[in-house]
Formats: C-alpha cells, sequence, structure tokens
C-alpha cells in the first residue's frame, strides 16, 4: 500500500474508534469531496459525518533519497446544531486525546493536536453562506510520514 492509502486507513480506523456514530459511509477523505456532495448527504439525514484532509508536501529536511511529507492534517466531525456545544466539544477533545496518546498507526504527531470549531473555521463559514443548519470542528494534526533510508 501507499503512503497516503496507509494513512488514510489509519485515519478511519482512529474515526471508527473514537466515533463510532459515524458510518463507514460518511468518514470521507478529501475537504473539497465533501463539501461537494454535502446537501445530498445532509437531506438523506446521515449526520454526523467525518471528513479527514491531508497537506502533507514533501520535505527536503530529511535528505536526499527519503521519502518523507509532513504537514497538516484535519479531521473534521460534522454534524447538525442539535448536539449540545459542550458534547460537540467533547467529541474534538476525545479525538485529540486518542491521537495524542495513542497515535495513529501510520505517521508520527510531532506536537500536541490542536481543536478548532469557531465560525472562522471553513467548513462553518461554508455552512453559514449556505444558511444551512451544521456545525463543524476540527482536530488539526501536524504530521510527519514516508520512509527514510536508514544504512
Amino acid at each position: 500500500m501507499g503512503l497516503h492509502t496507509d494513512l488514510q486507513a489509519a485515519l478511519r480506523d482512529a474515526i471508527k474508534t473514537v466515533w463510532p456514530e459515524v458510518t463507514d459511509g460518511g468518514i470521507w477523505a478529501g475537504y473539497d469531496f465533501a463539501r461537494n456532495v454535502f446537501e445530498r448527504l445532509a437531506q438523506a439525514g446521515d449526520l454526523p459525518v467525518a471528513v479527514f484532509d491531508l497537506e502533507l508536501r514533501s520535505s527536503e529536511d530529511w535528505g536526499a533519497g527519503n521519502d518523507v511529507e509532513e504537514g497538516p492534517v484535519y479531521i473534521y466531525y460534522i454534524c447538525d446544531t442539535s448536539i449540545s456545544g459542550d458534547d460537540f466539544i467533547a467529541k474534538l477533545e476525545a479525538m485529540r486525546a486518542h491521537i495524542w496518546d495513542n497515535g495513529l498507526s501510520e505517521g508520527q504527531v510531532n506536537q500536541f493536536p490542536s481543536i478548532s470549531y469557531s465560525m472562522f473555521l471553513s467548513m462553518n463559514d461554508y455552512f453559514i453562506s449556505k444558511q444551512r443548519q451544521f456545525r463543524a470542528g476540527a482536530v488539526i494534526l501536524q504530521l510527519i510520514a514516508g520512509v527514510t533510508n536508514e544504512d
């Protein structure tokens, strides 16, 4: 399997563990993909959903011949606004704690994950612009993944 395939599988496993209410069909890769079909999904009542977005870039810092990528990974939890604010934040905190305590089966989290759930989060800005009663929060990881050639 490739780097991104393995990393996506690791993220799906974490989502299934921490957010069991999100079904397999509700775990999506890629922010733009989810944005394009979210209206149909929401109309079908399939909330909550999770979306992960990888913004990894090749890194020259690891030397020639090494296949290493690093950068942010966003894990979004998207639901309707009927969930209380405290319960919503608890969902994000649970994912952050799980990843910090257990790591992922692929890649290395290199700093304490942050969370964001403000109305300025791009996903929430989108919902506001469409006058939809949804909210999104994100757990944001700084990740290093890949293979180094050691002697």
